[in-house]
């Protein structure tokens, strides 16, 4: 008989239990995760700006799941008892690539560069994921991972490949 997953974390579960953190290794790696999706969007809201039409709705469609996925964590780590990060810096080499004159002749290094930082991403959720209590774990493995295959596929492709 195979036993039943548990459901999954977030605001899904009914909110926060009372009292102190359960789990706060846990707590420290998916803050660690949170902080990353929350550079993301920070990321996205400036390349959405500077390409302006220029593959708007995969930008659009990516930061979409990046927010979700800022959702999701919070959830899960206010029902842990921790305290969410609340922000989160740019990825450095997109801010540098929409700074250089090679960003100004079109959007690939910047696209490249976005690339490079949903593979970054994608590593740490491969990391993670058999590291954390089960609840979070079928988190990970369930939503966020997969939509961070999706992101990185997305991004990878209209930037023409991989990172590399």
């Amino acid at each position: 008989m195979r036993a039943r997953e548990p459901p999954l974390p977030g605001r899904i579960t009914g909110g926060p239990i009372p009292g102190p953190v359960r789990n706060p290794a846990t707590v420290d790696i998916l803050d660690g995760l949170l902080g990353r999706e929350r550079s993301a969007l920070a990321t996205y809201a400036l390349v959405v700006r500077a390409l302006a039409e220029e593959h708007l709705q995969d930008l659009e469609d990516n930061r979409g799941s990046h927010a979700r996925r800022v959702a999701l964590l919070v959830g899960r780590i206010l029902d842990l008892g921790g305290v969410p990060v609340t922000a989160g810096p740019p990825w450095r080499a997109c801010v540098r690539a929409l700074r250089s004159a090679a960003a100004m002749t079109g959007p690939a290094v910047v696209l490249r560069a976005l690339a490079a930082g949903e593979y970054g991403d994608l590593g740490a959720y491969i990391r993670m994921h058999a590291t954390i209590d089960p609840v979070s774990t079928v988190l990970l493995r369930d939503v966020l991972l997969p939509e961070q295959v999706r992101s990185h596929a997305r991004v990878a492709h209209i930037a023409g490949g991989p990172p590399g």
